[in-house]
């Protein structure tokens, strides 16, 4: 998790293995907004409602904070 879309490592590098790879799911969760008054992603803490919303079959999981 990141404070905000601004602060995420390797952003586009991790979009473009999404959108290539019908085996990855990326879910992007930012403490904030920041400056991207535009977000798509997800805002707030890593709960178990959102990991289920997110990937409610899932059989491996990888989280990076």
């Amino acid at each position: 998790m990141a404070r905000s879309p601004a602060d995420i490592i390797f952003r586009q590098e991790l979009r473009h293995m999404a959108q290539v790879s019908s085996t990855v799911k990326l879910v992007t969760l930012c403490e904030g907004r920041g400056d991207e008054a535009d977000w798509q992603g997800e805002v707030g803490r890593i709960s178990l409602a959102l990991l289920q919303q997110a990937v409610p079959d899932f059989q491996q999981l990888l989280l990076c904070s």
